[in-house]
């Protein structure tokens, strides 16, 4: 058996911990039967598997495992889980790397609501639910029981696992959109996700799909911005051996791979005008017809589409289909960026923590508190992927249990610390210190522009990716200003 990483199931991200203990009180305090769910994570998926009364599944990387995770550490059957009461029973099948509880190897354990544990790279944590169990009907049918399902909405505080991280929501912005995903995840109405880069709209669309009818059918993600322009029917319709030079044999495309599920089509906003007309005319009739073939394949994807830019105004430039921005944006869901919503860094950064050091078996354990100071100060241009790196690299570094400012990049030691919040009971003193917040950081990002691009406006406007006029209206404001200033 190969060395294991550091784990110790005692320490979780805040918000899993806050949330399991306020579950595990309801379940106490009440007289009904609770549910019990298994949320799994790992490289290459996630699953929130329900437990009914005394049902027993088997975890593993192939058949006959029960839950199936694609995860190269597993084996084929990695090891047995049976729920007793309001407690999971876990026990090691002779897997090759084991399984680890509190950073032991165990035969066999038990866990209960917050606990967790290691089964190759994958961690499984229990979860709790105070509310009447709808599975317990199914117990002779555990296969069926292990389908994806949404959570509830009792957990909407709690972190919802999509792809490879769990989507923390704290903010009333994320929990507003969490509303919206839950009301509209059934439906088959287009959904547009639109954000800066790096605020998590893969997460969210994956989401999405997991709430749908259409989870146990395959979520494909396609990211336009990196199709060349004479390539893209063949990545979404797929193509006839012969069609082209290399076309060896038939391939299918993401539409025919998504049939039946959800077809994410990321950085939409970066198709060519004949890609757009192409995309339009399969989204309207459903069908599409492979490069190099007569016959056309009917198709049922659900497609969500998700853009950093403004597909209004490049609808008004002339750069973007306006029959297709409809036809996308029947639904518009906006993500915001991770300055709007500082109060869950902390919960990202510790999450992100965990993560990495039960990957590369760091010692790092804890963000002290001048370095959490610093990540909450920090504008965070790049959203959640640069927190993602930042605390990569910082568990990289880290020589002792604690991650201190040393370990941060000098973008965010050199961060100033935000100052001390207005009176609560002062609109007035509230409003100006966003304004002054907004201002400043407007002010940051001109300034850097215009320094990156040897002060050409037109192309530090580019880069902002706001209009010429707006970026001249904004930098003769900062310019009045600064001569306002004694």
């Amino acid at each position: 058996m190969r060395n294991r990483p550091w784990v110790d199931a005692g320490v979780q991200s805040t918000v899993t911990r806050e949330w399991d203990s306020v579950r595990l009180r309801a379940v106490q305090a009440s007289a009904a039967p609770a549910r019990v769910m298994l949320v799994i994570a790992c490289e290459q998926s996630a699953r929130v598997v329900p437990l009914a009364p005394a049902c027993e599944l088997t975890i593993g990387r192939g058949a006959p495992a029960d839950v199936l995770l694609s995860d190269p550490s597993l084996s084929r059957t990695h090891a047995r889980v049976r729920r007793e009461g309001n407690a999971v029973a876990i026990t090691d099948l002779g897997s090759r790397n084991g399984v680890f509880v509190a950073g032991q190897p165990v035969q066999h354990a038990v866990l209960r609501a917050g606990d967790s544990a290691v089964l190759g790279s994958a961690t499984l944590s229990i979860q709790v639910i105070a509310e009447p169990d709808q599975g317990a009907a199914q117990t002779h049918a555990p296969r069926a029981s292990c389908e994806q399902t949404p959570a509830s909405s009792s957990s909407r505080r709690g972190p919802v696992l999509a792809g490879k991280l769990a989507i923390i929501r704290k903010s009333p912005a994320m929990l507003e959109l969490q509303r919206v995903v839950e009301r509209v995840a059934g439906r088959m109405i287009p959904v547009l996700l639109v954000g800066e880069t790096g605020t998590g709209k893969e997460l969210v669309a994956r989401e999405l799909h997991e709430r749908s009818p259409r989870r146990g059918a395959p979520f494909v993600v396609v990211n336009c911005a990196a199709i060349p322009d004479g390539l893209v029917e063949s990545i979404l319709f797929g193509f006839k051996r012969g069609a082209f030079t290399g076309a060896d044999r038939d391939r299918a495309g993401a539409f025919e791979h998504a049939d039946g599920g959800t077809l994410f089509l990321d950085e939409v906003g970066e198709l060519s005008p004949a890609a757009q007309a192409a995309l339009l005319r399969a989204l309207d009739s459903k069908r599409v017809c492979p490069v190099g073939d007569s016959r056309e394949l009917e198709v049922n994807a659900r497609v969500v589409a998700a853009t950093h830019r403004d597909l209004f105004a490049m609808t008004e430039q002339g750069r973007f289909r306006l029959d297709l921005f409809h036809r996308l944006n029947a639904l518009t869901l906006d993500l915001p960026p991770l300055r709007a919503r500082s109060e869950e860094i902390p919960l990202l950064a510790e999450q992100f923590l965990l993560r990495f050091a039960i990957e590369s078996g760091s010692a790092a354990r804890q963000i002290d508190a001048a370095a959490m100071a610093r990540l909450s100060a920090y504008a965070w241009p790049g959203n959640v992927r640069e927190l993602r790196n930042v605390i990569e690299r910082a568990v990289a570094l880290a020589g002792s249990i604690s991650i201190g400012i040393g370990e941060l990049p000098a973008s965010v030691r050199d961060a100033s610390a935000r100052g001390a919040a207005p009176n609560a009971g002062s609109t007035g003193a509230l409003g100006a210190g966003l304004r002054a917040e907004v201002q400043g950081l407007e002010a940051t990002l001109i300034r850097s522009a215009l320094e990156r691009c040897s002060g050409s406006r037109r192309d530090a406007a580019q880069l902002l990716e706001l209009p010429l006029r707006t970026f001249e209206h904004k930098l003769s404001a900062l310019e009045r200003a600064a001569r306002r200033r004694p």
